[in-house]
């Protein structure tokens, strides 16, 4: 019995470290006994595979330089960064020269860190930026290159300030009206403007956009969001799901900034309702749309060059089954404080599942798996309000647009990647999940396991192995050179240990 006991642990043991297989253990010149105040943040060069560390310390700023086998090349420490800036928003490279930028929480003022470590030099400045009648939009590293985007109010315009070699900002002003829409009742008329879908404020968060990273895992919480960013070779693609029956497309080119217009259908339910959510995702060449009712959902799967329709999938209150669901109909509820004890139900009918799709905020995931079979999730989440979170969730399920992780405010704007796993830890969602090979035939089989819930339980495995009740410090989730690696310093031996997860 002692050796089946001792043979059962054994296994345990190697099958946790197996699943925590650490890349790095990197010793650390962290001088502060504090976290709660402290960030670090991680840049990906696809150019040269090498991934850059920056560690907020109390009088210091460590940053650290590891080559494409994780080995560390090169260390910098520069000042402490300027208090009033709260939050990371994005990096730019040129050649050598590395700069990650950060705001204040009124976005209205901008800095960045500057640092070579050939040179061995590192220095921090203000950027030289004031606000023109226009409002903040967001921040986009795209091919390595640092972008302030900019909404107008009264023209329609959307402004790109390009970071160029000698750190000004360069204009592109593109028109955005095209999306512009007049919300019709028969007390009134409303113009929405893209200056309203675009920016959004503390109070009533009349719009906003969410980064959506091709290259990553996403979480319905932030693929439910009405106005989207992709990033596709030299194009920055804006996809507005804010009316009913269409979904707008702008499509910018960072080389001369031209740009496209384009409109796709929604699919139409064979009843009209007063109430019903819509949305779309972008994905691998097609762009899916789905429209839900409390009687019937519709999701095409429509070529985005040709706009030939390639699949429509139907569910509606009548057929309690879902023939082209692989698995049950899961419903989650999490909560920031209680994610750990999840409370997962099962519903049996269709007509729970499009109630409460409906009742939501309706979100696609699509990707191609391991196996080159293309996993689509069909759901919808609600928002929290109170009791157990942060309170109101109004920006995709990341609380007043982003989360204290240390002493800058971080946001997707950085990493959409942890940003997408965050919001995921803390909502109520009810979803489904649907596998089809490649010309949208449904293929049977198991999903694979959620990477989320993959880097939540090694999060606790690293915890309990290594006795970390308060938690891992200093966490970072990201992807890089085409894996996926969580990160954390370890308060007890001040070890930055890297950990590969396994997807």
């Amino acid at each position: 019995m002692k050796k089946i006991l001792f043979s059962f642990i054994l296994l345990m043991t190697m099958l946790v470290l197996r699943a925590q297989k650490e890349v790095a253990s990197l010793s650390v010149d962290y001088s502060s006994e504090f976290f709660s105040d402290k960030e670090s943040i991680t840049i990906s060069n696809d150019k040269t595979k090498e991934l850059v560390l920056l560690i907020e310390d109390n009088e210091k700023t460590i940053l650290s330089l590891l080559d494409e086998k994780f080995k560390q090349v090169a260390t910098l420490n520069g000042e402490k960064l300027d208090r009033k800036f709260k939050t990371f928003i994005g990096y730019s490279i040129q050649g050598d020269i590395y700069c990650i930028f950060f705001k204040n929480n009124t976005n209205k003022k901008f800095g960045y860190i500057e640092f070579n470590f050939k040179s061995g030099t590192v220095a921090q400045f203000p950027l030289d930026f004031k606000l023109e009648n226009e409002k903040y939009v967001e921040a986009i590293t795209h091919n390595n290159v640092f972008y302030l985007m900019t909404s107008e109010k009264k023209t329609g315009y959307v402004n790109f300030y390009e970071f160029g070699k000698e750190k000004h900002l360069l204009k592109h002003a593109v028109d955005f009206n095209f999306v512009s829409y007049d919300i019709i009742s028969s007390d009134e008329s409303i113009h929405k403007t893209p200056y309203e879908l675009l920016t959004s404020n503390a109070w009533g968060n009349t719009g906003s956009l969410t980064k959506i990273d091709l290259n990553s895992p996403s979480a319905i919480e932030s693929t439910s969001e009405k106005v989207k960013l992709y990033q596709i070779g030299n194009e920055l693609v804006f996809t507005f799901d804010n009316q009913n029956d269409n979904t707008s497309i702008i499509s910018v080119n960072t080389t001369d900034f031209s740009k496209k217009e384009i409109v796709f259908e929604k699919p139409k339910l064979d009843q009209s309702y007063d109430s019903s959510s819509h949305n779309s995702l972008y994905n691998n060449g097609v762009l899916y749309q789905a429209v839900c009712s409390p009687k019937q959902l519709k999701l095409t799967a429509t070529n985005f060059n040709n706009k030939i329709v390639l699949k429509e999938l139907n569910i509606t209150d009548t057929n309690d089954s879902i023939p082209f669901k692989n698995g049950p109909i899961i419903q989650e509820n999490s909560s920031m404080w209680f994610k750990d004890n999840k409370r997962v139900r099962e519903l049996e009918k269709s007509s729970k599942f499009l109630r409460k799709v409906n009742n939501g905020q309706l979100g696609i995931i699509a990707f191609v798996n391991n196996k080159n079979i293309k996993q689509i999730t069909i759901g919808g989440y609600v928002q929290r309000s109170g009791g157990g979170g942060f309170g109101m969730m109004p920006m995709g399920g990341i609380p007043m647009g982003g989360f204290a992780m240390g002493g800058l405010l971080f946001t997707p704007t950085f990493n959409p990647f942890m940003g997408a796993y965050n919001s995921y830890s803390y909502t109520k969602s009810t979803r489904i999940e649907c596998l089809f090979d490649d010309n949208f035939n449904h293929v049977e089989g198991e999903v694979e396991k959620n990477i989320f819930d993959k880097i939540h339980e090694q999060e606790k495995s690293i915890e309990k192995e290594k006795n970390l009740a308060w938690g891992l410090n200093l966490k970072n989730i990201y992807r890089h050179n085409n894996k996926f690696y969580l990160s954390y310093l370890n308060n007890l031996d001040k070890k930055y240990s890297i950990i590969e997860i396994e997807n």
